[in-house]
């Protein structure tokens, strides 16, 4: 598969108090088979709470076509900013991304990008109006409404969330209604001893009233010979024990609805970082399924070739029970998570100007 994405960026600001971001994205990938859909890159799903969008696919128009190539175009800013005497407010497609955990973020259901996904290097923008205001020396409350589809009330959010510091740790409390859903979260991060810790939990009650938690708790630590680790937990309580009723959650639109992408319960996704040299970075992360004892692995490298230019590249690959008996990302009836999963190389040219 090749994928060659052009960004354009505009900032503008007409007064001191005023200030607009502006963000035009156009894509291209060619494969040598007829396009399928690709886990690799961010689900349609996470343009769902936008108003109005332009139309995504500009070539070929219709889908289902037997051409490897397509293109595709993405409106991922418009944004205003009006900073007032005493708030912020934030009018326009921006980013409503919550959460201190590495792997997987409880509290993230807005837009959240699910562990495979390749291109994260930006976080998909939803159509919201956002107020922030300073509380205290360190504290903040964020309010916000995000609109769903035609301005649909089923399909947008609306949120409050409070920041303060404890003890030296940061602490956000959340609530949260999201299409019929209701979110409470609880997000602390802070030291612990030479390392840095965070729990990050999520109680989320289903519009038929059933309820379920979701939390990621770790580590990560810098050590003096350049390596940088980290050590997460997550436990899913909406996901399946048994790899035959994986189906089922599939075929749930109130799961998916949820912001919840993992079909297990219990999760470990380790990751090491080692900065080489100034210009060269490693990096090994892994999601490991320890229901199905499936795991998604990640090596990758980065290259700062000048300035405002870099090259990357890498693998990504399933483990488990099924590995290399489907193209598919997922099916219905998954041996496990994970083992289906294709494998993947890349290789990214980036420059910036």
């Amino acid at each position: 598969m090749w994928l060659n994405r052009v960004r354009l960026k505009l900032v503008w600001r007409p007064a001191r108090e005023v200030s607009g971001e502006f963000a035009y994205e156009l894509s291209a990938r060619a494969t040598g088979a007829p396009s399928p859909a690709t886990p690799w890159l961010p689900s349609s799903a996470l343009f769902d709470y936008r108003v109005r969008d332009l139309e995504t696919r500009l070539y070929p128009r219709i889908d289902g076509t037997g051409r490897g190539f397509t293109m595709t175009q993405n409106l991922d800013r418009a944004v205003v900013t009006v900073s007032l005497p005493h708030a912020d407010v934030y009018v326009g497609r921006q980013v409503v991304a919550f959460g201190s955990a590495r792997a997987v973020n409880p509290t993230d259901v807005v837009a959240p990008f699910s562990p495979e996904v390749l291109d994260k290097e930006e976080r998909v923008g939803v159509d919201a109006i956002r107020l922030r205001v300073p509380v205290g020396i360190m504290g903040e409350l964020d309010a916000g409404f995000v609109p769903g589809r035609d301005f649909s009330t089923q399909s947008g959010a609306g949120f409050v969330r409070g920041r303060f510091v404890s003890h030296g740790a940061d602490v956000y409390v959340t609530a949260m209604g999201f299409r019929d859903h209701l979110l409470l979260g609880l997000d602390v991060a802070g030291p612990l001893g030479d390392a840095g810790a965070w729990v990050e939990a999520a109680w989320i009650r289903k519009p038929d009233g059933r309820s379920f938690p979701r939390i990621s708790t770790g580590l990560d630590h810098r050590f003096s010979n350049g390596v940088y680790g980290t050590l997460e937990y997550h436990l899913n309580g909406a996901g399946a024990s048994r790899t035959r009723d994986y189906h089922t959650l599939l075929e749930d639109r109130t799961y998916l609805a949820g912001g919840v992408f993992l079909l297990g319960r219990h999760y470990v996704a380790p990751g090491l970082a080692w900065q080489l040299t100034p210009l060269w970075s490693v990096r090994l992360t892994a999601l490991c399924n320890l229901t199905d004892r499936s795991a998604f692995m990640s090596a990758a490298f980065e290259y700062g070739v000048c300035q405002n230019g870099s090259i990357s590249g890498g693998v990504l690959f399933g483990h488990g029970r099924g590995s290399g008996v489907s193209s598919s990302p997922v099916s219905i009836d998954v041996p496990s998570e994970f083992g289906p999963f294709p494998t993947l190389g890349f290789v990214s040219v980036s420059y910036y100007f």
